[in-house]
C-alpha cells in the first residue's frame, strides 16, 4: 500500500508541474476563455458577434453541469438585443452549461480541456443623445461552476516508548493537493506522538483562484448570479483515514475570509489500535464547492450622426 501512495503522490506532482501547451493550470477548474466581440466601437444599430467559450482547465473531471449568466445593460426593444445561443445567458435563469463529466487537460499529449462555446449577436437599438461622447456598457459574465479539491497526506506517528527513544526525529507532514482554486494542506510534523487513540488533525484552506467559493448546493449552482454574502466563501470537506470515513470529520464547513482568503479546518480522528513503534496513516481530505468567476466586457456606444 505504501508504494502504491508513493506512485500516486509521484503521478499528481508529475500532473501539478507541468503547464505544457494544454492549458492546464493547478489553480483553477472551469475558466471563461475567449470572452470578446468583433468590434468594441460600435453606433446605434450597428450589430456585432459575440464569443465566450467556457473550458476546462484544471486537473479533474468536472462533476456537474455549470450556470452562466451575462447581465449588466439592459435588454429590451429600446436598448440591447441579444441574440443566438448566448442570449439564455442574459435570462433571469441563466444559461446551463454541460460540464458535466467535462475532462481535463492531457499535459502528456498536448491535448486542451473539454470546451463548450457559445456565440450569438449583440445590437444596441437604442438612442445616443446628439453631441455626446460614445457612452460605455460593460457586460458581465459569471460563471459558476461545481468542483472537488483532494489532498492526500502521509502522517507518521511514534509510540511513546519511541519517541522517547528518538524525539528530535521529525519532518514535515507531506501533503499533495489535486489542482483546483481550492487548495488543502495538512499542518504540522509527521512524526507525531501517540496518545492513545486520538490525533488532532488541523488543514490549512486556501482560495488561490480568481473567483470565490460558495457552499455546495443540492443542485449545481442554484443560487443565481447575485450571491447571497451568508452564502459566499464557503466550503465543505470531508476527512478519510486509510480509505475510512472519520467520524466527526464528514461535511465539515469552512469559512474563507474575504480579505485573507484563507480558512482553517479543525478536526479530531481516532485512529486504530496498532503496537508499531512507528506507523504511517494515510489521510484524504476532500473539499466540495461550487466556484464563481466573473469577467468584464466592454462595449462603446456612439451617435450614429444622424441626429435622431
Amino acid at each position: 500500500m505504501k508504494h502504491n501512495f508513493l506512485i500516486v503522490l509521484a503521478v499528481v506532482i508529475l500532473v501539478a508541474g507541468c503547464t505544457g501547451g494544454s492549458g492546464f493550470d493547478k489553480n483553477a477548474g472551469a475558466t471563461i476563455k475567449d470572452y470578446s466581440i468583433d468590434f468594441t466601437d460600435l453606433i446605434e444599430g450597428e450589430e456585432t458577434g459575440i464569443m465566450l467559450t467556457v473550458q476546462n482547465i484544471g486537473g479533474k473531471t468536472m462533476p456537474g453541469d455549470s450556470k452562466l449568466w451575462l447581465y449588466g445593460p439592459t435588454v429590451s426593444a429600446d436598448s440591447w438585443a441579444i441574440t443566438g445561443s448566448i442570449a439564455t445567458a442574459a435570462s433571469d435563469a441563466g444559461m446551463t452549461i454541460g460540464t458535466a463529466s467535462f475532462l481535463p487537460p492531457d499535459t502528456e499529449r498536448g491535448a486542451e480541456g473539454s470546451l463548450i462555446p457559445t456565440q450569438g449577436v449583440l445590437q444596441f437599438n437604442g438612442n445616443i443623445p446628439e453631441g455626446l461622447p460614445p457612452q460605455q456598457y460593460v457586460f458581465n459574465a459569471r460563471l459558476c461552476y461545481p468542483y472537488l479539491t483532494s489532498a492526500a497526506s502521509a502522517l507518521k506517528t511514534q509510540s511513546q516508548n519511541e519517541y522517547r527513544i528518538n524525539p528530535q526525529e521529525k519532518t514535515a507532514a507531506q501533503t499533495v493537493a489535486s489542482a483546483g482554486p481550492i487548495h488543502l494542506s495538512l499542518r504540522g510534523s509527521e512524526n507525531i506522538r501517540r496518545s492513545g487513540n486520538a490525533i488532532q488533525l488541523v488543514f490549512d484552506v486556501d482560495n488561490v483562484g480568481s473567483g470565490n467559493p460558495l457552499a455546495k448546493s443540492a443542485s449545481d449552482c442554484s443560487v443565481g448570479p447575485d450571491i447571497p454574502l451568508n452564502e459566499l466563501n464557503k466550503l465543505t470537506v470531508s476527512i478519510t483515514l486509510d480509505g475510512a470515513n472519520v467520524a466527526g470529520c464528514q461535511d465539515k464547513v469552512v469559512n474563507i475570509d474575504k480579505k485573507t482568503n484563507k480558512g482553517i479546518l479543525y478536526c479530531s480522528a481516532t485512529v486504530p489500535d496498532t503496537n508499531d513503534p512507528k506507523h504511517e496513516f494515510h489521510i484524504t481530505a476532500t473539499a466540495e464547492y461550487d466556484y464563481y468567476i466573473t469577467r468584464e466586457l466592454v462595449v462603446n456606444v456612439a451617435d450614429d450622426g444622424t441626429g435622431d
